[in-house]
């Protein structure tokens, strides 16, 4: 069997024998393997494969902007790219990418202005790199968005690139047109919701909502349409047939916000609470969820808004008792001459 020895390129400082000089930085290849032989495998050195990575980022980033290039200083023939999802080889992927881009600014107007980009922790073994890749998307209207990404792949002896990587989450990509387009991110849709709810403001829901959407709530008729659910939103008060109610919820908070939870491609949901003010000035309370499935350009389509109607009916009858209790002992106190008016519930 044949010994194949392995020649790594890595940084070293060497420092001049002389006392106060300074070092110089170099590239030096030294061995791992165990005999030397023809068979040996050479791998590019630290800095060559930092700079064609940096070039590469640069390129990418110009040629989705401005449609200059220079792919075949950095890359090796038949490099395998996959910029954010779209796979290729060479300048054909860069192509795809770049159709796939314009494919998704769907608004008139729309269009990337720049990407700012910045590497990180990058990492470099035998010919292969892993970086942190962070990018700063600017729209033309002014919107931008971070994009955090995993930067990966591959470089021959001479630095180019026969493999090239940016990958990250596709909630990330879909926000990322969200903002270029110009619309509302999805959680701040269905933030806003629950603040118009809370507050009984039709006029802060009406912008949210598509002309078509519908509502759900338990033990109503399925409301239909903006103007059902804006009258709804406008008579929660009358809906739970009560004097007031108080609705809040982690996601409206103003100290401590917890942002809405992501439940779907296209669903958020929020858990909310609320207090009760019946007749007489007793309170009850209970709680629910907000379920919001948007569309493509993030409008309100359906919103199914759970109440635990059985615990606040519950709940309810608890309060009423009470209060029926007080007035027969006000009314008991009345005819001894006492007075009861003010005992606690």
């Amino acid at each position: 069997m044949a010994v194949v020895m392995c020649v790594i390129a890595v940084k070293v400082v060497v420092v001049a024998a002389a006392a106060g000089t300074d070092g110089d930085e170099m590239d030096v290849e030294f061995d791992i393997g165990l005999t030397p032989g023809k068979n040996a495998v050479h791998y590019p050195s630290y800095d060559k494969v930092v700079h064609s990575v940096s070039t590469m980022d640069k390129l990418w980033t110009d040629y989705l902007v401005d449609g200059v290039d220079d792919f075949s200083s950095v890359l090796a023939p038949g490099a395998r790219l996959n910029l954010f999802g779209v796979e290729g080889i060479g300048r054909e992927a860069a192509d795809a990418y770049v159709a796939s881009v314009r494919a998704q600014l769907v608004e008139p107007g729309a269009r990337v202005q720049r990407v700012f980009t910045r590497i990180k922790d990058m990492r470099v073994s035998l010919g292969h790199f892993e970086a942190t890749h962070l990018a700063l998307w600017r729209s033309k209207a002014g919107g931008f968005e971070w994009v955090a990404s995993s930067l990966l792949g591959r470089a021959r002896l001479d630095g180019k690139i026969e493999e090239y990587s940016i990958v990250t989450d596709i909630h990330n990509i879909r926000e990322l047109f969200e903002t270029m387009n110009g619309y509302m991110a999805g959680d701040e849709v269905a933030k806003r919701l629950m603040l118009a709810l809370q507050a009984r403001d039709p006029a802060m829901a009406e912008p949210l909502l598509t002309d078509n959407v519908s509502m759900v709530v338990p033990g109503f008729p399925d409301f239909s349409g903006k103007d059902a659910v804006l009258a709804y939103i406008a008579g929660v008060d009358g809906e739970l047939m009560v004097e007031a109610t108080h609705v809040w919820s982690s996601a409206t908070s103003e100290r401590h916000p917890i942002a809405p939870r992501r439940i779907g491609p296209h669903k958020w949901s929020i858990i909310w609470d609320s207090f009760h003010l019946l007749k007489g000035g007793c309170y009850t309370y209970t709680g629910g969820l907000l379920v919001v499935d948007l569309d493509a350009r993030n409008k309100v389509t359906f919103v199914n808004n759970y109440i635990d109607f059985e615990v606040l009916a519950m709940r309810t009858a608890k309060c009423q008792f009470l209060l029926q209790q007080k007035n027969d002992d006000n009314a008991a106190g009345a005819a001894g001459g006492g007075d009861l008016e003010h005992a606690e519930l």
